[in-house]
């Protein structure tokens, strides 16, 4: 049954929400004008301009507006435009309406605002979203969030260098941005693409489609548990020995390059692997051994091991039968036991050619018996009739 648009409001506002709740930062691309325009959550302010902090927070309306905010709670970032690669240069255009600064240049909007007119180019040394927020002590949790509100820049650009981090992002508002129809299109088809849909209650507001719930969240942990490697990551990272193994999953997570850490613990997974007598019964890769390990052959080979358990058997393999010249290999174990089966045949061949001529010597001396028999009835009749 489809929800009535009433409905759909009601539950897209109570999604919105719960996300504002559980929310650990705002990320302002670019400072708004007036400081009643800033969220009443921390936030980090990412702004081309020079902004002095102080007087941003000693404004009377911030201070009216903002009563449970502290000053720390306002962090700038001034003189620093979001690119797509770190330290890339860009050409930053301030326009006579602020809404438009940005590396778009004057030709692109000229069109649709004659009166808009270029005050200053000049260039700024770039960084990448992913870079900004690596450094924010309040993301250092891997379960925190953050929203993401664009008021300046290229909105596509400003997205794709979020790169993992827009997993965490549980809210993105376009308001009070002005770009070209293009460029817009672009990233609102990268929004779409990412899994975020556009809110039927604010046409400016993306939010993720799907909300992880705590109990997915619990089982996600408890899968990650059983197959990340504790040990190898406690190696590659010293620093984390005291730390339990739900605290290192924490600490792999809140790193944006922990798909390439991932590839490194496999690595060295791979070059150092787990000795065989410290697997677990549970592990799928003994598991597997098991059901293909060919235990009636290799202890036809080793008649001294037959009574040892399957598991003891694999490991008696693994520390000496394969230095001992023994051939698991499945053409190997196929050969001898087509070779051991012939042997079988010819072996049963000759015992029934032993039993089928046992057989005739049996059936010769029943029939000699025989005629004995009735030989002897013959000879005592006669004696009786003299």
């Amino acid at each position: 049954m489809i929800p009535d648009p009433y409905t759909q409001s009601i539950m897209q506002k109570a999604l919105e929400a719960h996300m504002t709740s559980s929310l650990c930062l705002s990320v302002l691309i670019g400072c708004p004008a007036s400081p009643t325009l800033l969220p009443e959550n921390p936030c980090l302010i990412i702004n081309a301009e020079s902004i002095d902090r102080k007087e941003l927070i000693a404004q009377e309306s911030f201070c009216a507006h903002y009563r449970e905010l502290s000053a720390d709670d306002v962090v700038l970032l001034n003189q620093t435009v979001i690119s797509e690669l770190d330290h890339q240069i860009v050409e930053w255009h301030s326009f006579s309406d602020r809404r438009f600064n940005g590396p778009s240049q004057l030709s692109e909007f000229s069109e649709q605002y004659p009166n808009l007119r270029l005050v200053e180019s000049r260039k700024i040394e770039g960084i990448t979203l992913s870079t900004v927020l690596v450094d924010q002590k309040s993301l250092s949790d891997p379960l925190s969030t953050f929203e993401l509100i664009l008021r300046e820049g290229d909105p596509l650009v400003v997205l794709q260098s979020a790169k993992e981090w827009l997993a965490r992002c549980t809210r993105i508002t376009l308001r009070g941005l002005v770009t070209s129809s293009k460029s817009r299109e672009a990233a609102e088809a990268f929004l779409g693409a990412s899994g975020f849909c556009k809110s039927s209650v604010d046409s400016c507001v993306w939010t993720p489609e799907l909300e992880v719930s705590s109990l997915h969240l619990s089982l996600i942990r408890c899968g990650l548990l059983a197959l990340f490697n504790a040990d190898v990551y406690r190696e590659l990272y010293p620093q984390t020995q005291e730390m339990t193994d739900v605290e290192l999953i924490d600490h792999w997570l809140s790193q944006p390059d922990f798909r390439d850490v991932s590839k490194i613990m496999k690595d060295a997974t791979q070059r150092n692997p787990t000795p065989l007598a410290e697997l677990t019964d549970q592990d799928p890769a003994l598991q597997l051994l098991q059901n293909i390990f060919p235990f009636d052959f290799y202890r036809s080979q080793r008649t001294d091991l037959s009574q040892i358990p399957n598991r003891e058997l694999i490991n008696h393999y693994w520390t000496h039968g394969q230095y001992e010249g023994i051939d698991l290999s499945e053409s190997n174990v196929k050969n001898v036991l087509g070779k051991d089966q012939s042997l079988q045949v010819n072996r049963l061949n000759t015992r029934i050619h032993e039993l089928e001529h046992l057989l005739s010597c049996a059936n010769a001396q029943i029939s000699a018996m025989q005629k004995l028999i009735v030989s002897s009835r013959d000879s005592g009749a006669t004696n009786e009739q003299y």
